[in-house]
Order: C-alpha cells, then structure tokens, then sequence
C-alpha cells in the first residue's frame, strides 16, 4: 500500500514508480578499480539470453568508452529549483515518524525533489561526473530516460543480496558507534 502522503504528491503526469530492465551494464569496482561491462545478451522476442548479442553489446559499450570525448572539468553551476512542498514534506517526516513508533518501518529515505535546466552541450552525466569528483563515496548511480535524469552518491549500502538469497540492511543514517564504556553507551543510546 502506498502510504497517503506519497500518493498526494506525486503529480498526475508522473508515475509513482519507475522500473527499467536494464540487459548492458558498466560496473566499476572502486576498491579494485576494475571496470567491467556485463550483458546478458536478452532480446525482447525471446526468453533466452543469446551469447552473440551480449558480445555485441559489450563490444559497442566498450568502443563508446574508448572514443568518448574529453569532458570539461570546469561545469557552469546549476540553478536548482526545489519542487517540494514544505507543508507535504513536514506530513512525510511525521507520518514516517509514527511507522517507525509502531515498528511498521525501521527506516525512510523521504526525499526532495530538485530540478535544474542544462545549458546547451552539457549533459546530465558531465555533472554527475563532477559530482562524483567532489564527492566519491563508495555507492553512486546514474540512470537517465527521456524525461529525466537521476543521480545519487552514497557513503551508505542500504541493502545487499548475495547469490543464496541472503538480505542485509546496513543502514547508516541516524546511527551512532557504540562505547566500550557502558556508561557513554548507556548516554549515546538514550
């Protein structure tokens, strides 16, 4: 069930929810600083993946990469513009608050939504590469589709699923590190 105060802010041209399947990837691997492109080679008549079409897929990734011109370090700053509604977000923070109380919800990442218009030859991606820069944490995404482009840093992994099915949660938001002095912990706790 989608919780009333998400629903009321959604606008009526915009989905609640986006979905993207996505068969090409570029992983990269921080700690390593391995680049991978991984495809499944899926296409949209057939069930099966097709090893011919995942190498194909790969190759076009790896050469977009490879002839990608030189971006600019030096970005004109944004003129961002935020959509949110504050009366909407304190109703978020507080319905949130009681779904914690009742122990429905351990954790909430209310959001706000912020937009900017992109000067002519910059795209969405030059600035979350200069974000990255100025912020490297260890998780980040882009994604991108016709109407809007997404980006997010992160020093935190929210979730994560090994092959057997196993789920963690390590969120790090509104934590604290314990005391070995039972006194301090007993502080830091409350």
């Amino acid at each position: 069930t989608v919780p009333e105060f998400a629903s009321r802010h959604v606008p009526g041209d915009r989905p609640l929810l986006a979905f993207g399947l996505y068969d090409t990837l570029l992983v990269y691997d921080h700690k390593t600083q391995d680049a991978q492109v991984l495809s499944w080679g899926l296409d949209p008549d057939g069930p099966h993946p097709d090893a011919d079409l995942a190498a194909q897929r790969i190759a076009r990734v790896a050469a977009l990469i490879k002839d990608a011109p030189k971006r600019s370090a030096h970005l004109p700053p944004l003129d961002w513009a935020d959509e949110t509604d504050a009366d909407w977000f304190k109703a978020a923070v507080t319905q949130t608050q009681e779904y914690i109380r009742a122990g429905d919800i351990y954790q909430a990442n209310i959001s706000q939504k912020l937009t900017a218009p992109l000067e002519a030859g910059v795209s969405a991606f030059d600035y979350y590469l200069a974000f990255r820069a100025a912020n490297p944490a260890p998780f980040s995404a882009f994604a991108s589709d016709t109407q809007r482009s997404l980006a997010c840093t992160s020093p935190e992994r929210l979730i994560a699923a090994d092959a057997s099915g196993q789920v963690e949660a390590r969120p790090i938001k509104g934590t604290i590190a314990r005391d070995t002095d039972e006194a301090r912990d007993a502080v830091q706790r409350q």
